[in-house]
């Protein structure tokens, strides 16, 4: 499992850039003035059917520097854009990709706050399923626990929706297939 191409062929790079460039092309879309009065609380749907709260949380992601992900025969290849003055941070020191396992990495798009927490609670599924089942928790596992466990906080009053879009790759221990999965703020 690596974070980038250790090839000086540079093909995964070359890979990775194109799919970063065709991250920074999306188009944001805004939400009307008028449907503020609907934002108050969670489970409150404006006249078009939409939770403003959850649509609030959609922006933040919008608004966030993208991350991008790729999929390749021996592993996955994960990238964030940083702000002027991150770039000096190493790979180990950086906090915009974070190591959930030994084999899962996450990176993100949005509040980065909230996507600490989330790495916090990925990390607390990951160590209860080790404990109880002896082995280590599959990408695709890890990635439905943490869908459902931000899908409650679009429900739960007192709560509000995460704002940020998590990418969890890895490469799963059992069959040694690398997996990439994105969370939305919805869960």
């Amino acid at each position: 499992f690596a974070r980038a191409c250790g090839h000086r062929c540079g093909c995964a790079m070359r890979a990775l850039a194109a799919l970063a460039l065709s991250c920074l092309a999306r188009v944001a879309t805004g939400a009307a003035g008028s449907e503020k009065p609907y934002s108050f609380s969670l489970s409150t749907f404006s006249p078009d059917g939409r939770l403003q709260q959850i649509e609030f949380a959609f922006k933040a992601v919008d608004r966030a520097l993208p991350c991008a992900a790729m999929v390749l025969d021996g592993g996955v290849v994960v990238a964030k854009c940083c702000r002027a003055g991150d770039e000096g941070l190493g790979v180990s020191e950086s906090p915009h990709v974070c190591r959930v396992t030994e084999s899962v990495v996450a990176t993100y798009a949005g509040l980065p706050a909230d996507f600490r927490a989330l790495v916090a609670k990925c990390q607390e599924l990951a160590i209860a399923h080790a404990r109880t089942w002896g082995e280590p928790m599959s990408v695709k596992a890890l990635a439905a626990a943490l869908g459902a466990h931000v899908q409650e906080h679009t429900q739960l009053g007192g709560l509000r929706p995460y704002g940020a879009a998590v990418l969890v790759a890895g490469v799963d221990a059992v069959d040694g297939a690398a997996a990439l999965y994105r969370v939305d703020p919805s869960g």
